[in-house]
């Protein structure tokens, strides 16, 4: 590329970062006022302003995105959705509490509920209690979309197997206590236009597993006496321990940690012997020589390749494989206290191997088989990818049913939690922004143009530039990237692909600032 394209696609990312610094506004949420008032310049009004003052950033600098205050006759709570990134989720809580303050302007009991984050206030300890109060709301979708009546018992039964399906794993399998799914349902309902249910629950991360549940299942009967009944395709249940929510379309931002499948139904017909018979004869055929290959395989690979399948040149990630024992080792079995992050694929911890050397694991969660198309598309890439504006793959495990990455750790973390941090965005100095937004561009020239591979990465974003100690930025995050053909210059998709969501939420951000001038 020449040297105008550089600046070309340089100016191109300055853009994007620029429209990032602005955290996205949240969509519209709702206010549960009390009528307990308090007096303005009273001691409980002076405690208050500090709770508010102090809580946005006490629950985004959070690992879980949760907090709780007791100040005074004061106590608080804030959650932000497990996909939420640091910066959204201090706007989000930031932002909610004004708006509560003002549409609940005096009482001492507000809880306030918004798409992406639940905050409570009030002169009661409400602290100790394990289940929502009745201080929640109950939603239900767009009164101007209906379902058909005839196909509202099925779709509300489907949606039900999803809301258990994901309860079960945000209870079980999630230190968030958060989990995501969905049901692909096309062609299933031949008079609606949706073709999947999407769901998602949470609960405090405080909560046992026990308590999750139990909050989660008083939760569901209350979908199902009032969301249900009103025939509407989408609902939700909030309150400031737990939450549920379904919709038919795609409501947040990470890939479903469930996914549940449901075949097309239709009336019974007369099946002649032959067409049972010969599919049960391919079936045992089939599977017979799977096997065969199965066995052959296992004795010509060692057993820490059995997990990779459908990629080539399996020689060249021999080097790289980390035993089990070492990465436990390094994160102190994958303790609590070394948690980074953790988003669909799983959860990432730092550690330190025996020489000093400080690394980021990447830990697939068990339950995630997207998770594991993802981590065999990054181990394909990244393993052959080597420049200095890309993160850096140190190895991968998959020993004992684990499946892990390890790669470089960068100390200064990724790029939204610098920009949407009040204090710390101070260090971007303009010379810092350049070198940023230069090391950006130039990452992004290496794989579109000089790697071995042409690859576009399909998911930049300001939380997948990571940066090293000297505020370096580094390319991360592969999975949802795509490799194109030396010959193919463009190509064509049937869906979204990233994180639309961003740029919407921008969008009602800009038009929001415009309406206030």
């Amino acid at each position: 590329m020449h040297r105008g394209g550089v600046r070309t696609l340089a100016l191109v990312v300055l853009v994007a970062a620029l429209a990032a610094v602005a955290p996205p506004i949240p969509a519209a949420g709702e206010q549960v006022c009390s009528d307990r008032r308090y007096a303005a310049n009273s001691s409980f009004d002076a405690t208050l302003q500090r709770v508010v003052r102090a809580l946005p950033a006490n629950t985004s600098s959070s690992p879980l995105l949760f907090a709780t205050l007791a100040v005074g006759e004061v106590y608080a709570l804030a959650l932000c959705r497990g996909d939420t990134s640091v910066g959204s989720c201090n706007f989000c809580v930031a932002q909610t509490l004004r708006d509560g303050e003002h549409a609940c302007a005096g009482d001492k009991d507000v809880a306030m509920y918004d798409d992406i984050c639940t905050v409570r206030f009030s002169d009661e300890d409400f602290l100790a209690a394990m289940n929502n109060s009745r201080r929640k709301t109950v939603v239900a979708g767009s009164q101007s979309q209906k379902l058909v009546p005839s196909v509202s018992g099925s779709f509300y039964r489907l949606a039900g197997e999803l809301l258990d399906a994901t309860v079960d794993y945000a209870v079980a399998n999630s230190t968030r206590r958060f989990a995501t799914g969905d049901v692909g349902v096309a062609g299933y309902f031949a008079d609606e236009p949706f073709s999947k249910i999407y769901a998602l629950a949470q609960c405090t991360p405080d909560l046992t597993p026990e308590q999750c549940r139990a909050c989660l299942a008083s939760a569901m009967a209350e979908m199902t006496r009032q969301v249900f009944p009103t025939n509407s395709p989408g609902g939700k249940v909030i309150g400031e321990r737990c939450g549920l929510r379904f919709e038919v379309f795609s409501f947040y931002n990470i890939e479903a940690m469930v996914q549940l499948q449901v075949g097309l139904q239709g009336k019974k017909k007369s099946t002649p012997v032959l067409a049972i018979v010969l599919p049960i004869i391919f079936v045992a055929l089939l599977t017979i020589i799977l096997a065969g290959l199965y066995i052959w395989r296992r004795k010509r690979l060692p057993a820490k390749t059995l997990l990779i399948e459908n990629t080539e040149d399996l020689e060249d990630f021999e080097s790289i494989f980390i035993d089990l024992s070492k990465l436990q080792s390094a994160t102190d079995n994958f303790d609590e206290s070394n948690r980074l992050g953790e988003g669909g694929f799983g959860v990432v911890f730092k550690g330190v191997f025996p020489d000093g050397q400080e690394v980021a694991v990447k830990r697939l969660s068990s339950c995630s088989n997207q998770g594991l198309g993802q981590l065999k598309n990054e181990l394909y890439l990244v393993a052959k990818l080597q420049h200095k504006n890309l993160v850096r793959l140190i190895g991968v495990c998959l020993e004992e049913g684990e499946k892990v990455l390890v790669y470089e750790y960068m100390p200064n973390k990724s790029l939204d939690t610098v920009l949407f941090d009040p204090e710390r965005s101070k260090q971007l100095d303009w010379g810092k922004r350049f070198m940023i937004l230069n090391g950006i561009a130039r990452g992004l020239q290496y794989l579109h143009e000089h790697s071995q591979l042409k690859i576009i990465h399909r998911d930049l974003k300001a939380s997948n530039i990571l940066l090293d100690a000297d505020m370096k930025p580094k390319i991360a995050d592969f999975g949802m990237a795509k490799i194109f053909g030396d010959d193919e210059t463009r190509n064509a998709t049937s869906r979204v692909i990233g994180t639309l969501w961003l740029y919407v939420s921008r969008i009602r951000h800009a038009g929001a600032l415009l309406d206030e001038a």
